[in-house]
This record gives structure tokens, C-alpha cells and sequence, in this order.
């Protein structure tokens, strides 16, 4: 007898189920709330594939968006020390390009806040924020002439800021004549050339400085103090961002004074003049 086979298709299901694959939300310029959080954070665009134009007007709405959030108008929990935030937005008027780095990391204090709730870590950040966007940025540009009188009885005066890119010319007048001891010869912004300023007391006691003459002290962001012999005149190129000041090259200023002529007093004047 005869068998007949049937063959039946043998059909092979994979066991491993697929899974589905969840792509992360991705926010989108602007205002933005991701589904978790309790409230809305403001996405900066892509600000270096902007032309000009755009570009200005997106760093106005960064910063427009961060205010209002910081000032708490926004009533999502978010309020920030106005005096701080003041702080924060005089360095965006005086250095725009700042708001891209600042737009960036407060979307990233923002995410971390409705992550935890906590307002902690974001407010410190905006605590330090106008300090750090200030570093390596000249705040006061010396791009004026300034004159002044010398007060021959004091110490340091007239402080000026001065940018690392700024050169200054300090002119002192040498008609005025003044005296800074007893019974000495009277002098002017010159000094005294019989007499080299020696001795750790005088304030410039390098080569070249001398007793009551007009000096220099720069004074810089990091710190550095650099004093120089000014006399009639010195240009002065600042080795980076830092402030000015002169005085006369003396130890004591109680027995100094100027002379009086024709019942005139001397007066020296002080100029600091940019140099283009």
C-alpha cells in the first residue's frame, strides 16, 4: 500500500518580542516643558548658524526670557535676587555676546530645577554668573581726557581704569613748583634731581625715581602692582586691564606745599590723555 507524505510548512517565530524604541523628547527653541516637569524652560537656538540680524534679535529674546524668568514673573517658582539679576543684565548690555554662553547653562540650571525642585544649585549659579562673564572683559575704557590737580599732601589719587588694548599719556605741568621738605629747594613734577629715591619707604625707589617726583601706580585684574616714574610726562602701555593712579614720591606729606608767587598759589596739574 501506498503512504503518502503531506509536508507542512514549518513556520519559525522568533520568540524575543520587539520592543519599541523610545525616542527622547527633544525640545524646541524657546519656551519649552518637557512632559515631567511642572514647568517651562527657555531652549536657546543654534546662535553661530545665524546671520547678523537674527542673531542679534534671538540674543534679545534669550535675554528677555531669562529676566522675566529670574524676576519671577513668570510664576513657575523661579525668583532670583533682583540686585543680582541687575548685575547680570549690565553685562549683557555692555557685552552682548554673553547672553549665548549665559542662555546655555540657565537652560541647563533650569532642567536640573524640575528635575529635583530644588532652587538651590541655580541660584548660586546666577550669583557668580556676572563675575565670571566679566572676567578677561575691560569694564571702564579710558577713552576721555581726564585732568585733575595734584594734592601734594596725600598719597595715591585720581584712579582711572584703563583697558589692556588703551595706551595713556600722563602729562604733569612744570611751571607749578612745590617743596616736600622743610627748608628744601622748591621743585616740580620733576622732583628732586640731586636726590635718586632710595629706601624701601618711598613708593618708587627704582632707578630713575626721584624725591617728590610725579609717579605712577598701575594696579591690574590679577593682582599685579607695577610703579613707574611719570615726571613731566610718560606714555603707558598696561600690560592688561587694570587702573591708574599718581602721586607725589615722598614718605610724609604733612610739611609739603606749594608755592606762592604774587599771592598766587602753584597748582599742578595732571592729565591722562588716551593715544589713539
Amino acid at each position: 500500500m501506498a503512504r503518502s507524505w503531506w509536508l507542512i510548512p514549518l513556520l519559525f517565530v522568533s520568540c524575543a518580542a520587539k520592543k519599541k524604541v523610545v525616542e527622547p523628547e527633544k525640545p524646541t527653541v524657546g519656551w519649552y516643558k518637557a512632559s515631567a516637569w511642572k514647568s517651562a524652560c527657555y531652549f536657546p537656538p543654534a546662535f553661530s548658524e545665524m546671520g547678523v540680524g537674527d542673531r542679534r534679535m534671538a540674543r534679545d529674546a534669550a535675554r528677555q526670557a531669562m529676566s522675566d524668568q529670574w524676576s519671577g514673573s513668570r510664576n513657575d517658582g523661579v525668583q532670583f535676587d533682583p540686585a543680582t539679576a541687575d548685575a547680570v543684565n549690565d553685562v549683557f548690555l555692555g557685552s552682548p555676546e554673553k547672553v549665548e554662553i549665559a542662555a546655555g547653562e540657565n537652560y541647563e540650571q533650569c532642567v536640573k530645577f524640575q528635575e529635583t525642585g530644588d532652587l538651590s544649585a541655580w541660584t548660586a549659579w546666577t550669583e557668580t554668573l556676572a563675575g565670571r562673564m566679566l572676567k578677561g572683559v575691560c569694564r571702564h575704557r579710558l577713552d576721555d581726557t581726564m585732568f585733575f590737580y595734584l594734592d601734594i599732601g596725600g598719597g595715591w589719587q585720581f584712579q582711572a581704569s584703563i583697558c589692556e588694548d588703551d595706551k595713556v599719556e600722563i602729562k604733569a605741568t612744570v611751571q607749578d613748583e612745590y617743596r616736600v621738605d622743610d627748608g628744601g629747594p622748591w621743585i616740580n613734577a620733576n622732583g628732586d634731581r640731586s636726590k635718586p629715591a632710595h629706601g624701601d619707604a618711598y613708593p618708587c625707589n627704582i632707578e630713575g625715581c626721584y624725591v617728590g617726583e610725579v609717579i605712577l601706580r598701575f594696579r591690574g585684574e590679577s593682582g599685579a602692582v607695577l610703579i613707574r616714574p611719570v615726571g613731566e610726562s610718560l606714555v603707558f602701555d598696561p600690560p592688561e586691564h587694570g587702573t591708574i593712579e599718581v602721586m607725589a614720591n615722598d614718605t610724609t606729606y604733612f610739611n609739603n606745599v606749594f608755592k606762592v608767587e604774587h599771592n598766587l598759589q602753584h597748582r599742578t596739574g595732571i592729565t591722562y590723555e588716551p593715544i589713539e
